[in-house]
């Protein structure tokens, strides 16, 4: 039951910004691209899995933290290690950088839109150039960070809002 309603959750976060209309989003994410890490991925992932152009597979990616962060809120999360080391190949690398900048940064405490935070993140320089790599589920941080928010996240209705601010 925990899986259907998983990815109930998941695909209703499909997409998590307006990227079409959204020039300053389009903008930000091509400064991502510069990152040899996630590149190496998105180039080298299996195209069986899908996500075959740069735009989708960060949407997937960005899906995927969200997702992980109400999985949590809603106590259905075993974590995101197990989930995303080699899920699809082990290329959701972003959603892992994602994820960690989202703890770190209290995501979605002020009601702030999805694409404005991501804009914000990647603007001060969160996801520059090996820095991906660094929060990657193949190195010891990202296990050392996944382990220290191991605490619940009390509040149930900030999740609802993340849902409805994505969806709009």
């Amino acid at each position: 039951f925990n899986t259907v309603l998983h990815n109930a959750g998941h695909e209703m976060l499909h997409p998590p910004y307006d990227l079409a209309n959204n020039p300053e989003l389009q903008s930000s994410l091509e400064r991502l691209k510069k990152d040899d890490f996630l590149m190496e991925r998105f180039t080298n992932r299996d195209p069986r899995y899908g996500y075959n152009d740069f735009d989708t597979y960060i949407e997937e990616n960005c899906v995927r933290a969200l997702d992980q962060i109400v999985s949590e809120k809603l106590g259905l999360s075993t974590g995101p290690g197990a989930r995303w080391k080699n899920a699809d190949g082990g290329m959701h690398v972003f959603a892992n950088a994602l994820y960690q900048v989202m703890k770190e940064e209290n995501y979605n405490t002020n009601g702030e839109l999805f694409s404005d935070f991501l804009i914000k993140m990647i603007s001060e320089g969160r996801f520059d150039q090996g820095s991906i790599k660094l929060c990657s589920v193949e190195t010891d941080h990202y296990f050392l960070y996944w382990h220290h928010s191991l605490c619940k996240i009390s509040c149930f209705y900030p999740c609802l809002n993340l849902y409805t601010q994505v969806a709009d």
